[in-house]
């Protein structure tokens, strides 16, 4: 099933200046490494479960063959970052990616099998997981993971320290929408999960 928000990626030009940037702000930041085959690098804010992703391109060639591929996570990457990067996508963690895929298929989703994928820490470890991307019917900014890598081990390899902002986790994810009841009931229908009001009196899958 789906279980929580594993973590925001944010596409950034260039990853040396927005990891300053983000350090300054008060996170401990860590060099994530280089994802196989894909042609990028991250660099890393873990919190107790969840972290920040800062994703940038390591081989803008490299990055353009694999966002091609029919539901590769980094389709839109090359974009998002030529017009300056930001927010690129929400990811949401899976116990069993590929039962959720068949479930969010019956409810009518376009949504990509699952394929495995690995980032190499910089010391050469390999950390590995598995991702579903939506269809092009459906263009929310969402990633589904299941990681493959138990949590304390990919934990340990990305901790940067107790970030000096305080900030131990992610809370929530607020998404910009221009219509919110529609956006609300097309979330709901990807994630299997009810529309609710919040106490703001706005509609938002919960």
């Amino acid at each position: 099933m789906l279980t929580r928000i594993d973590h925001v990626m944010i596409g950034v030009p260039d990853l040396a200046k927005a990891t300053d940037t983000y350090t300054r702000l008060g996170f401990a930041i860590h060099p994530g490494g280089a994802h196989t085959g894909v042609g990028t690098h991250n660099a890393i804010a873990f919190f107790e479960e969840d972290y920040l992703e800062l994703l940038g391109a390591r081989d803008p060639a490299e990055l353009r063959t694999a966002a091609a591929v029919p539901g590769s996570p980094f389709a839109g990457l090359v974009e998002s970052l030529a017009r300056g990067g930001g927010f690129f996508a929400v990811i949401v963690q899976s116990d069993d990616l590929a039962t959720d895929a068949v479930a969010m298929r019956q409810r009518g989703v376009d949504v990509s099998d699952p394929a495995e994928g690995e980032r190499r820490t910089p010391d050469g470890q390999a950390l590995r997981w598995k991702t579903a991307r939506l269809g092009a019917d459906n263009p929310l900014p969402l990633i589904f993971i299941q990681h493959l890598t138990p949590l304390a081990e990919r934990r340990r390899v990305a901790w940067g320290g107790e970030h000096p902002n305080g900030v131990r986790y992610l809370e929530r994810v607020y998404i910009a929408v221009p219509d919110v009841a529609k956006t609300a009931e097309v979330y709901a229908r990807v994630l299997g999960m009810p529309v609710s009001w919040t106490a703001s009196g706005r509609r938002g899958a919960t």
